[in-house]
């Protein structure tokens, strides 16, 4: 439930209204609701990484107009790539890869020559020759790989893949409580960060204790999600834990030997 006034009631929309204000409402501030009336909505975003690896990764897809299309690879630039990794959620991008190395796409090419200064919010108010023109192919079609937003820091040396688990979101990285956690939500982590597998949870701050933001609580997955995002969680940010409860993993990796759990999660 949110706070403060209620400023909207009634509101209705045809579709397509530049501003929820440009729709139908009995006024602002004018209602007879409470916050646990408040009403949400779940959005999708306007692009798309399709034919990776991971989510992180893959042909660029743009959606317009009720239909999904392509991006042409002519005249791209870093930060582009830099916008389209950070309107999906990711910290940033680690390149572009041209000539439909994620395989060819279908239907139209919707996007070329585009021309991003970095801070935009989506791609589509980045300059480009106009929603559908283009002299490509779809042997042009752009793919980008972007940083994950996933990690494990603090681990001892020399193993590798193993840490304190962060995830990025809106802008900064913050922790995930261990409570509920399990190997299948630990083997979501480990394979989206490359690994076949995850051999150990570590609870109660094995890794020390991060700062900032605890970011998710309760997640829970089936085990073949290709991202923890897409599991169940109570939803980002909203948890009753302390950095004492941030959750640890150790990935599956040669040479490395799990070691014994005294501790359990909550």
């Amino acid at each position: 439930m949110g706070d403060g006034p209620i400023l909207l009631n009634h509101v209705g929309c045809y579709g397509y209204e530049d501003s929820l204000f440009d729709c139908y409402h009995h006024g602002v501030g004018v209602h007879h609701c409470s916050h646990d009336e408040d009403a949400g909505a779940v959005c999708y975003p306007d692009a798309r990484l399709v034919n990776g690896d991971n989510p992180s990764e893959g042909r660029l897809e743009v959606y317009y107009d009720g239909v999904w299309g392509t991006v042409c690879d002519h005249s791209w630039y870093s930060a582009n790539s830099y916008v389209v990794c950070r309107s999906l959620g990711f910290p940033g991008p680690i390149g572009h890869v041209n000539n439909a190395f994620f395989g060819q796409g279908t239907g139209p090419i919707l996007l070329n020559h585009v021309t991003c200064m970095g801070d935009e919010g989506s791609i589509f108010d980045c300059s480009h020759n106009g929603v559908g023109n283009n002299h490509c192919y779809h042997y042009d079609d752009i793919g980008i790989r972007c940083l994950q937003n996933v990690r494990l820091v603090n681990g001892t040396t020399p193993a590798e893949g193993e840490g304190r688990l962060e995830v990025f979101h809106g802008g900064s990285w913050g922790t995930v409580c261990d409570h509920s956690w399990g190997m299948d939500e630990a083997d979501v982590v480990c394979r989206s960060l490359g690994y076949s597998s995850a051999e150990v949870v570590f609870y109660n701050a094995y890794f020390g204790e991060g700062s900032g933001d605890i970011l998710l609580n309760h997640v829970y997955c089936t085990g073949y999600e290709s991202s923890i995002f897409y599991c169940s969680h109570d939803g980002v940010g909203v948890n009753h834990c302390n950095h004492s409860d941030d959750v640890g993993i150790r990935c599956a990796n040669d040479g490395v030997t799990a070691e014994p759990i005294t501790t359990t999660g909550t």
